[in-house]
């Protein structure tokens, strides 16, 4: 009999051991090899301790930097720069499939005042040293970039059109019946988390606005969906993976709005944000919980928690005080840092993104060819 109790007693200090060492290691934090862990603005535990981000440059460049997860701090990769032609326009990563798009526009003749075409690169990215090779490259005169969420098909506005591409092991072939017929100018465009409908806002350039949605079919094309007038031109028009919502900010309201996306793709107003001066440009958390917005006046970052509903709250220690206007920001891939490019000052600021959304500036990094925007990749 007393084997047996000391047997069982044997038993329970083992399960007792077991369940303490399991709850030793509490959600969000990591175990042992594995860096970076997670907060709420990010995506998850990571199991390499660097990603890398590359910055598009006034200078018609690429620049490459390896980012610390746990630190945030940046090294400038070998690879420096990649030359583009053309003017610099937009960037855009695709971090699940290890690729980076650049755009540029069409330069001006000196002579006739022609402009020629720009062009959309595609390019593959080693994910061991962040090296990128050019994969692709299509000619035209677009003005931005979004990538739908399953990296499938890319996106361009052009001049009163969207021109829609295939994007195969990086190699953009136009989906058929592409550029769709848009009514007018459009620099943002965004796709819905259903993968169902892209977004755009488009401006006639006589002061008339409106939103817009067209269905995306299987292939990629486009059939238009929905269109309304607004009173207020759009500035950005942004969507989410994680929401069912669509972000919008205004600079004449001086202010960002969210939208519900209904299921024939017409945008719902749900709730309003006051800007601090003239909010334009904004990015969304990895998470979906936060609502970050920069402004073409002031050296100021806003920062909103996002709700469930849609609706916003200000951030802890919102509005964050800048060494200079930003524009062009990104997220790094597992969201716990913020790349804000500073055009006017060559330079680079990293921010940690706190559990509650508050930022906190890390360092300054000088670039010089002025940074324009950011993209990140694993």
């Amino acid at each position: 009999m007393a084997r047996l109790r000391i047997a069982f007693t044997a038993c329970l200090i083992l399960v007792s051991v077991v369940i303490v060492g399991c709850r030793g290691l509490e959600p969000g934090a990591t175990s042992p090899g594995v860096s970076g862990g997670t907060n709420s603005g990010g995506s998850g535990s990571t199991t390499s301790r660097v990603e890398h981000i590359y910055v598009l440059t006034g200078t018609a460049t690429i620049l490459g930097y390896r980012l610390d997860r746990v630190t945030g701090d940046l090294t400038p990769l070998q690879q420096q720069p990649f030359q583009l032609n053309g003017r610099p326009r937009f960037i855009v990563g695709d971090a699940a499939n290890n690729r980076l798009y650049a755009l540029t526009s069409g330069t001006l003749s000196s002579l006739g005042g022609t402009v020629s075409d720009g062009s959309i690169v595609a390019f593959t990215q080693n994910a061991a040293d962040g090296s990128i090779a050019k994969v692709s490259e299509t000619a035209g005169r677009f003005a931005m970039l979004t990538l739908s969420h399953d990296g499938m098909n890319l996106y361009a506005s052009a001049s009163e059109s969207i021109a829609a591409f295939t994007t195969t092991g990086g190699n953009l072939r136009p989906v058929n019946g592409s550029p769709f017929p848009l009514g007018a100018e459009n620099d943002w465009l965004t796709v819905d988390s259903s993968n169902r409908f892209v977004l755009g806002g488009p401006s006639d350039g006589r002061g008339n606005f409106e939103l817009q949605s067209y269905r995306r079919n299987a292939d990629g094309s486009l059939n238009a969906a929905w269109r309304q007038s607004t009173d207020q031109g759009v500035a950005q028009i942004q969507a989410h993976p994680l929401l069912p919502l669509a972000i919008v900010s205004t600079p004449a309201g001086n202010i960002v709005s969210s939208y519900r996306i209904m299921d024939d793709g017409s945008l719902v107003r749900i709730a309003s944000a006051p800007g601090q001066g003239s909010p334009v440009e904004f990015v969304i958390s990895p998470s979906g919980k936060f609502l970050y917005v920069s402004d073409d006046f002031e050296n100021v970052m806003l920062g909103y928690g996002i709700a469930d509903n849609g609706t916003f709250s200000a951030l802890p220690g919102s509005p964050y005080a800048l060494s200079d206007k930003t524009s062009g920001m990104a997220f790094s891939v597992d969201g716990n840092f913020l790349l804000m490019p500073h055009v006017n000052s060559d330079s680079l600021q990293v921010a940690k993104v706190e559990v509650d959304g508050r930022l906190t500036l890390l360092k300054l990094y000088s670039t010089a060819h002025e940074p324009m925007r950011v993209a990140a990749v694993k």
